[in-house]
């Protein structure tokens, strides 16, 4: 699953990521009630650049490209996380 988020810092060669979560709506995010921040290598970005559309007063977001960054990552776990065993 991927989630959008927000680069807030860089801690060596890691980004500090805040991070939105899925709502029930494909394609819809929101920001959570605590923040989710991690940390992330580059390596595991699929897309950068995407803006998110307001479409509800700012509590929810859209990201209209949500089905070609679905099958990016979809590629990205074949390539790396599923092996044949």
């Amino acid at each position: 699953m991927w989630y959008p988020g927000l680069i807030t810092d860089k801690n060596g060669p890691q980004l500090v990521v805040k991070f939105m979560l899925r709502t029930r709506t494909a394609g819809t995010f929101v920001w959570p009630a605590r923040d989710d921040v991690q940390k992330v290598l580059p390596e595991f970005f699929i897309a950068c650049g995407v803006v998110p559309e307001c479409v509800n007063y700012g509590r929810q977001w859209f990201i209209s490209d949500h089905v070609k960054l679905d099958e990016l990552f979809q590629m990205y776990k074949n390539m790396y996380f599923e092996t044949d065993l």
